[in-house]
């Protein structure tokens, strides 16, 4: 399905709800429509092998983690059958996997046969759908109508950090997310103690987890505006 879609832009830690996203996108998923937009500039895609993040946020901790890039093959029985997942366009450049269907699939047979370090995994970015490279937009439209796929995926670095607020200053974090997410995407950082502490937060970076509280988009953004410390696990495509 594809439809455009609003999603919500905002700064945690102010008291004004966030409002709608300047920019709109065409957005696909596979099993029910969900409003998507791109919020992000394209980035150049570039392939590698291990990456790892030193010390990224000077007040928590890192945790170091080689990045991943694979190629995988997945074959549906006919056009129009899910392939396994829901997928999060947020990103311009990559179609982000919120989460793995159950049941049989062709993501899970594929999983089934595949080693570990090569399964596909919910929060893995697809980069590239056969030689469809570029906009997410693009590469989703390739999934369309086609029953045999080569997917090339990429596992992004995960890590950890800590930040105390302090009275009166915001954290100065401008995220965007997916109503029915489970993640929050960084869209820019302003002034405010994310700078200000030298932690190194950037724009596309995706939060995963406030202080203990994930699953839900909107349940993080509140996390953020609400927790005296917030403990943030994120990863770097």
């Amino acid at each position: 399905a594809q439809r455009l879609g609003a999603r919500h832009a905002g700064t945690p830690g102010t008291s004004r709800p966030p409002g709608p996203a300047a920019m709109f996108g065409c957005c696909c998923t596979e099993e029910k429509e969900t409003d998507l937009v791109e919020v992000l500039p394209k980035v150049g895609l570039v392939s590698r092998d291990e990456a790892v993040l030193d010390d990224p946020c000077s007040g928590g901790v890192t945790v170091q983690n080689p990045a991943v890039e694979f190629v995988a093959t997945l074959e549906r029985a006919a056009p129009g059958t899910p392939f396994g997942w829901t997928l999060d366009l947020l990103r311009a450049d990559a179609m982000y996997i919120n989460d793995l269907l159950t049941g049989e699939t062709p993501l899970q047979a594929y999983n089934a046969g595949a080693p570990p370090q090569l399964k596909i995994k919910a929060g893995d970015h697809i980069i590239a759908v056969d030689d469809q490279r570029g906009k997410s937009v693009d590469m989703c439209k390739a999934l369309d109508g086609k029953c045999k796929v080569q997917l090339h995926v990429r596992r992004p670095v995960r890590f950890k950090c800590t930040i105390a607020k302090q009275p009166g200053k915001d954290l100065g974090l401008q995220v965007n997310y997916d109503t029915k997410g489970s993640t929050i995407i960084v869209d820019g950082v302003k002034a405010g103690l994310v700078r200000e502490g030298g932690y190194d937060i950037q724009a596309g970076d995706r939060i995963h987890a406030v202080s203990g509280v994930q699953g839900q988009a909107q349940a993080l953004v509140e996390a953020l505006r609400q927790k005296e410390v917030v403990d943030l696990t994120l990863t770097r495509f």
